[in-house]
């Protein structure tokens, strides 16, 4: 059985990083729109229409996206006042407990993300910009994240399980 989890944290963990380090190029992406479209308006007096919402869509995309990976990585906000003087298997615990919070909202987000994007396909929903492009790529960025942060609260839900029955780490 320990193979098995240690197997499924591996390929789970695996696909987190990579998700990781897609998304990070996103603010590299931005930040080159951001300098281009500076350029164009005060260089060339030449403003786009549509640098300034791809901006905002990657910049919400990334930043609703990002949830798993940092879950994953451990980077949540947390009371560690309280949590460092915890010995490991109560640490577990209390991560199982969180855990299963996010699993729950990770299965809210996705259902109701689904629903918007059905929504935006159906309606042809376009957004509120001059450019006006097609909306569901952008709803779709909300189960999709659903989808990773219950995948990485799962991976972390497993590893604390162990910790709490062995007292070691998977």
């Amino acid at each position: 059985m320990k193979k098995v989890l240690k197997k499924f944290v591996s390929i789970s963990d695996t696909l987190i990083e990579w998700w990781g380090k897609i998304l990070s190029w996103s603010v590299i992406i931005i930040m080159v729109l951001m300098i281009f479209e500076v350029i164009m308006r005060y260089v060339f007096n030449a403003p786009t229409h549509w640098s300034n919402a791809l901006c905002l869509y990657l910049f919400g995309a990334s930043g609703v996206l990002v949830g798993g990976w940092i879950l994953k990585r451990d980077k949540n906000i947390r009371v560690d006042l309280i949590y460092v003087s915890f010995p490991p298997r109560v640490k577990a615990v209390a991560d199982m407990l969180t855990c299963c919070y996010v699993i729950f909202w990770g299965y809210l987000i996705t259902k109701f993300g689904w629903v918007k994007v059905v929504n935006a396909v159906v309606r042809h929903e376009t957004s509120f910009t001059s450019w006006e492009i097609p909306m569901c790529p952008i709803r779709l960025c909300i189960p999709v994240a659903g989808v990773v942060l219950i995948l990485a609260a799962v991976t972390k839900l497993i590893r604390d399980s162990y910790t709490l029955v062995t007292g070691g780490e998977l």
